[in-house]
């Protein structure tokens, strides 16, 4: 509804305003048809809207608790736990004080480039791509008393996303991509996702 027509034209970015209109097109379809159901890609944002408006919430599938979202959101926590499941790349938590391209190499030693990232963000805006170059620009970005996650920058590998919707009941594979990653001031932003050629990635990788 909202980014289908020219007339209407909302800025998801601008999070008040998009909930509001969320929560305003949610009331008119129910009253169009009782029966209808809301699933949420962004959880925080139905949260929001059901602050505005409690009888939505029944009109909401798949809401999962504050603590599991906020869990899932933090880079570390969840690092941390999927370490303990499946191999993962080697990781260090540290602050601006810390990133020191050199301590890096030595904690690092078979790499020369290296992944910074903010505990909580998304889209690439806290990614950071770490080189010997780059080391003061980036360092300059850093923010003091946050909390960075550095691993090694792993060449020619694939980063495929999916989405998976689980219940009591079943579990929905959605079709993996490749996601578009693109270079664009030493941050590696997301720029889109490829389906027909994760279409081709082998399928036990």
């Amino acid at each position: 509804i909202s980014f289908c027509n020219n007339k209407i034209r909302i800025n998801s970015g601008l999070s008040t305003e998009f909930a509001e209109f969320a929560r305003k097109k949610m009331s008119y379809i129910i009253a169009q048809n009782s029966k209808a159901k809301f699933l949420f890609y962004n959880q925080y944002l139905a949260y929001e809207i059901i602050a505005k408006d409690k009888l939505l919430e029944t009109y909401i599938l798949g809401l999962n608790s504050l603590s599991i979202l906020n869990t899932l959101n933090n880079k570390t926590y969840s690092k941390l736990w999927l370490s303990n499941i499946v191999e993962s790349i080697p990781f260090k938590v540290i602050t601006k004080n810390e990133c020191n391209y050199e301590k890096l190499i030595k904690t690092f030693p078979e790499y020369d480039t290296f992944i910074l990232q903010k505990n909580v963000s998304s889209g690439g805006k806290g990614t950071f791509l770490l080189s010997k170059d780059s080391e003061k620009v980036v360092y300059n970005e850093l923010v003091t008393g946050e909390l960075y996650i550095v691993s090694p920058y792993i060449k020619n590998a694939f980063s495929i996303n999916t989405h998976i919707c689980i219940s009591d009941d079943m579990t929905i594979y959605t079709p993996i991509s490749l996601q578009i990653i693109k270079k664009f001031e030493n941050k590696l932003l997301f720029w889109g996702s490829d389906y027909i050629e994760a279409s081709n990635i082998h399928f036990e990788i």
